[in-house]
């Protein structure tokens, strides 16, 4: 979602640039399958010159990189996250009294 609310305030072609935006793409790549659909669509888009509308001006295009990439560092991180989890070795359970005989 935050992908794509990111591209929604910037637009295609500004956002998920790789010659406008350098690192940043690569924090967006992390976001997986929906930042190689947007750039895709920002290839297509560039193609066709009567779309400029699909640029944003200044202000927006700072605030959706941004979103963007955060996007994609906050899978990246969720990964990482899991990763460790699964490597970390089990804690020893704390033995279990035996249950009493209720004889008496």
């Amino acid at each position: 979602m935050t992908f794509w609310t990111g591209v929604a305030v910037g637009g295609v072609r500004t956002t998920v640039s790789p010659k406008d935006n350098g690192a940043w793409i690569a924090a967006q790549l992390c976001a997986g399958p929906q930042a190689l659909l947007a750039l895709y669509l920002n290839q297509k888009a560039a193609q066709r010159p009567d779309q400029e509308s699909l640029k944003a001006i200044w202000p927006a295009a700072n605030i959706s990189v941004v979103y963007a990439g955060v996007a994609g560092l906050l899978n990246l991180l969720i990964i990482i996250d899991s990763m460790a989890r699964c490597e970390r070795p089990r804690e020893p359970q704390p033995a279990r009294a035996p249950p009493r005989s209720g004889g008496g």
